[in-house]
C-alpha cells in the first residue's frame, strides 16, 4: 500500500504570507533594541564596566538576529516556491491524464 501526500497549496502561501509578517515584526523588534541600547550607552563617560560589557554582548548578537531573519525569509520563499511547483506539477499529470485515451472510444 502506497503512502499519499497531501498538499494545500492555499495554506502553503497563507503561512508563507504570515511569516513574512512575522519577520518584519521580529526584525523591528531587534533594531529597536539595539536603537535603545545606542541611546542608552552613547554617553560612554557615565558607563561603568559593568554597563559597556552588557552592551558589547547585545552587540554580538546583531548577526544571530539577522541571520534568523534570512532564514525565515528564505523559509517563507520556500513555502512559496513549493506551492507553485506541487500546483504545476498537478496541472501537468492533470493535463496528461485528459489524453489518455480508452480503447473504447
Amino acid at each position: 500500500m502506497g503512502t499519499s501526500i497531501s498538499v494545500k497549496t492555499d495554506e502553503l502561501i497563507r503561512t508563507s504570507e504570515s511569516l513574512k509578517l512575522k519577520m518584519e515584526e521580529y526584525k523591528a523588534s531587534y533594531e529597536k533594541v539595539y536603537e535603545i541600547c545606542g541611546q542608552l550607552f552613547a554617553d560612554t563617560s557615565w558607563l561603568g564596566p559593568e554597563a559597556r560589557e552588557f552592551n558589547r554582548k547585545v552587540v554580538a548578537f546583531r548577526d544571530d538576529f539577522e541571520y534568523m531573519y534570512t532564514k525565515i525569509s528564505d523559509y517563507a520563499t520556500f513555502l512559496k516556491k513549493a506551492a507553485k511547483a506541487y500546483d504545476a506539477t498537478q496541472s501537468g499529470t492533470q493535463k496528461q491524464a485528459d489524453k489518455l485515451i480508452t480503447g473504447r472510444e
